[in-house]
């Protein structure tokens, strides 16, 4: 399985704690908000030079909990499944909702390239309103991580939204990432726009530039960037601008 490796260096004033967060997936027949979780959570990092790795697998998962979606809440997946964005394979998964909560009960085919399904079945709302979907991926490998997925428990929540009764969601993942610091959990609802000063990282290819390395600095007075994108360890593709 292909992995994004993003490389942050701390030459700031301070030591650091490294957040990264996905952004939020398109999500079809969906009327209510996909809300963007703390996906990873780093180690505390000394500002000495010292860096700070995420390695992201591109295997994408369905998740479902039990919940009421808000800012601040930290959300918890009760059951997940693994989805391929091939085209084929297991990409369309469906939840059932009975007295123990949400869970998944099956999977199949069905979603298009790059994207996967879930099918949530008919339940009673009124007694289950807080039925929530969401897409994730395992933990990146170097990261600091409290809670997971009940099933496989090194699944972190990237997006979540409030589900509804006998709807199929289709979910368009993106492959760009962001980082930024503050005193957040993994799996806390928490709107990028919100945390202060953040760095884009942008793996979508870009004709034969299909970049799977990035990093960059945090500089002394805060900021970020710029940002180096690589196929490998010691290569360079290109560097954004500062």
């Amino acid at each position: 399985m292909a992995t994004y490796t993003i490389t942050i260096t701390n030459n700031s004033s301070g030591w650091q704690t490294y957040k990264l967060f996905m952004e939020v997936p398109v999500v079809q027949n969906n009327s209510n908000e996909v809300f963007p979780n703390v996906f990873a959570v780093g180690r505390p990092r000394l500002n000495n030079g010292s860096t700070q790795t995420f390695v992201v697998n591109t295997e994408a998962f369905a998740i479902c909990g039990y919940e009421q979606l808000s800012d601040k809440i930290i959300a918890r997946g009760d059951d997940n499944v693994s989805a391929t964005l091939t085209g084929t394979g297991d990409n369309n998964s469906v939840i059932d909702v009975r007295g123990g909560g949400p869970s998944f009960v099956s999977n199949g085919t069905g979603a298009p390239a790059g994207s996967f399904e879930i099918y949530v079945n008919g339940y009673n709302a009124v007694q289950y309103p807080d039925v929530f979907c969401g897409y994730g991926k395992r933990s990146p490998s170097t990261d600091y991580v409290r809670g997971g997925g009940r099933i496989e428990r090194n699944v972190n929540i990237a997006a979540c939204w409030q589900a509804m009764p006998n709807t199929r969601y289709t979910i368009t993942p993106t492959v760009k990432f962001y980082v930024a610091t503050g005193d957040f959990t993994a799996g806390e609802i928490v709107r990028v726009t919100e945390v202060g000063l953040t760095q884009l990282i942008d793996f979508t290819p870009n004709g034969a530039n299909a970049p799977t390395y990035a990093s960059f600095e945090q500089k002394v007075d805060g900021s970020y960037g710029p940002v180096t994108y690589s196929q490998t360890p010691t290569s360079v593709l290109f560097t954004t601008k500062e």
